[in-house]
């Protein structure tokens, strides 16, 4: 076939395009341009789009996203999570990358008057905390001064 294969809908008549048979083992391909730009799916695998140039998803005429190489995905829209969790996170190494909540919890971090000192309990306990002890007293004298406040 030369020409082009247009599937008309007119009257709400339902129009099916593609396998309804596929045996075990064996794979249905669409193909789009070449064998490099294709939709396929087997039984045993999850429907996949293979793309030479990446694959890029639009809504109403805007760019949503973008996938455009095995390294690299763009999003052009808010990611709304859902209260679900962003897992598998490496550990940052350029200032721009999100930081994991090991890598955060195990770095000094700095606050408006000094940093958050780490707390080691007595006893030979392996009990680490980061925080700080602050007390407290609304008299001033030789006997209540503030004294190395903040490091």
């Amino acid at each position: 076939m030369t020409e082009n294969l247009i599937l008309s809908a007119d009257g709400g008549n339902y129009r099916l395009f593609g396998c309804t048979d596929l045996a075990h083992g064996n794979m249905f391909t669409v193909v789009f341009g070449d064998t490099l730009n294709r939709l396929h799916f087997s039984l045993t695998n999850s429907l996949t789009l293979e793309s030479s140039h990446g694959l890029l998803v639009k809504c109403r005429g805007e760019d949503i996203c973008l996938v455009c190489n095995p390294l690299e995905i763009i999003t052009y829209k808010v990611i709304r999570m859902n209260s679900n969790s962003i897992t598998n996170l490496p550990t940052p190494t350029l200032p721009h990358e999100a930081a994991n909540k090991l890598y955060v919890d195990s770095n000094s971090r700095k606050i408006l008057h000094g940093y958050v000192p780490l707390l080691r309990s007595m006893g030979g306990r392996n009990n680490v905390k980061l925080g700080f002890i602050a007390t407290t007293s609304s008299q001033l004298n030789n006997y209540y001064r503030a004294s190395n406040a903040f490091n």
